[in-house]
């Protein structure tokens, strides 16, 4: 970037600030470094998925007229340890992650893909055949066809981004963000996580990680945040004694599951999508339990200690 010439809010925003500036410049070089060594065809989907990053930094981090720096920041941050193949927590595994980008143009007959995942390039240990795994289920599922001609002057959309928010030789976990429209009202989002034992090659279950007595304390603790997020959406209404108990049921099977979950170095987060336990127009809901939380709650043996 050449700050002499920012011109828009956000190029505005980050050479006005050296940590955003900063943050700009390692991503710049970790892009250039993925380009420089992708072959032709490559280099069309990774400049093209850059240009998608780039208008989804703009939407997520504008501020009425004043861009966010601590988003411009955590962004180009996050988006640099992707290009890079590193997680965002955690030493990683020892081996190396290479990005898989896949963009497609949307036409009346395709849909328009943004998918940003990522391999092992040679798994070694039984855990990264295991991501690997992973990964090719769930591009598997993505839809590249129109199944109808229904709306031929409608564009589709598929996103699919995949955050590696921890990765050490014992433990991996990730959340895979989806966003779909296929016609309607509007668009579907929404969070899932891979949780796994790096030496087993399993994914990892709340029986694997967790005390029995955790779920109940951890269910108690997701609710009490989950009431405050509604007051802070201005729901203010009382919830009935039904849907509260809907609620508490959503909250239990999802903690237990751990395809909810997804974990850092400092937190572990489970993820509540659009319907799960509001309406659409609430959008998601998150509980987060820091690791001085969650510690005691763990196995001894537990590959989360």
């Amino acid at each position: 970037m050449d700050c002499r010439k920012a011109a828009s809010p956000i190029d505005k925003a980050i050479c006005a600030d050296p940590a955003a500036l900063a943050a700009d410049q390692e991503l710049e070089k970790a892009y250039s470094a993925l380009y420089s060594h992708a072959s032709e065809a490559d280099k069309k989907q990774i400049l093209q998925s850059q240009r998608s990053w780039l208008k989804l930094r703009i939407n997520s981090c504008s501020e009425q007229k004043k861009p966010s720096t601590k988003c411009l920041i955590d962004m180009a941050q996050s988006r640099s340890l992707f290009l890079q193949g590193k997680p965002q927590s955690g030493p990683g595994t020892g081996h190396d992650l290479t990005p898989l980008i896949i963009e497609q143009a949307g036409t009346a007959k395709l849909y328009e893909e943004d998918i940003a995942l990522m391999k092992f390039s040679t798994p070694a240990l039984p855990g990264e055949t295991l991501f690997n795994t992973e990964m090719d289920k769930v591009l598997k599922d993505v839809p590249g066809f129109k199944d109808s001609d229904d709306a031929p002057d409608m564009t589709y959309d598929y996103d699919l981004k995949l955050d590696l928010t921890y990765a050490s030789p014992r433990f991996l976990s990730a959340s895979i963000g989806t966003y779909a429209f296929e016609g309607g009202a509007h668009g579907n989002y929404g969070k899932s996580g891979i949780n796994i034992d790096m030496a087993s090659g399993k994914l990892l279950t709340f029986a694997d990680a967790f005390e029995p007595s955790a779920h109940q304390k951890l269910d108690d603790s997701c609710l009490s945040q989950i009431k405050v997020q509604r007051k802070e959406k201005s729901i203010d209404d009382e919830i009935d004694p039904k849907t509260l108990q809907e609620m508490r049921g959503t909250i239990h099977d999802t903690i237990g599951r751990m395809d909810g979950w997804f974990f850092s170095d400092k937190e572990g987060t489970v993820t509540f999508d659009p319907y799960a336990v509001g309406s659409y127009a609430e959008g998601s809901y998150t509980c987060a339990f820091p690791l001085d939380v969650l510690r005691p709650l763990y196995k001894a043996d537990s590959v989360l200690q």
